[in-house]
């Protein structure tokens, strides 16, 4: 692809996601008895499998916000420090560098299949590749594919089959 058709498809994509940052009117967030009545909540949902062309940081924070789920409650029913998501939501963290047990959890509480999240991924590889926010490609590349299968085998032995296959 030309340089000048990626940074094209760049901005649609800065453009499509300043969007879907509009706001709307908010509810107050939903309260839950306990973390396990949170990821009981979340496991009725269903899997995500399509999705919006977006990246997996703004994709994350949306569904939370859109299922209405506060931070704080996230990150105790998933074990991931809400620093961690904050940091990983806003994208100051590049996927990949998220630990690949962290991700698994999320993804599996959020009912994200794992076609989604390599898909999600990519498209983070291609921002931060334009973005230049990383040095070596073929670097990152590897690092994603391992990180990525890292997941896989993480929701497996987690039992989340229904999200890996």
């Amino acid at each position: 692809m030309p340089h000048d058709e990626e940074i094209t498809n760049l901005e649609r994509q800065i453009r499509l996601e300043l969007e879907r940052e509009k706001p709307f009117v908010k509810q107050p967030p939903l309260k839950f008895q306990t973390p396990s009545a949170l990821l009981s909540f979340l496991a009725r949902l269903p899997i995500n499998r399509e999705i919006e062309l977006t990246s997996l940081p703004p994709f994350l924070r949306r569904f939370r916000e859109n299922v209405n789920l506060t931070l704080h409650d996230v990150a105790i029913a998933t074990n991931v420090p809400e620093e961690t998501i904050l940091q990983f939501e806003s994208g100051d963290l590049l996927p990949w560098k998220l630990p690949s047990s962290m991700m698994a959890r999320l993804a599996a509480a959020y009912r994200i299949h794992i076609e989604a999240v390599e898909f999600l991924t990519q498209n983070s590889l291609q921002l931060a590749q334009l973005s230049r926010t990383i040095e070596d490609l073929d670097q990152a590349s590897v690092s994603m594919s391992r990180w990525l299968q890292d997941i896989r085998l993480e929701m497996e032995a987690q039992g989340e089959t229904d999200l890996t296959t």
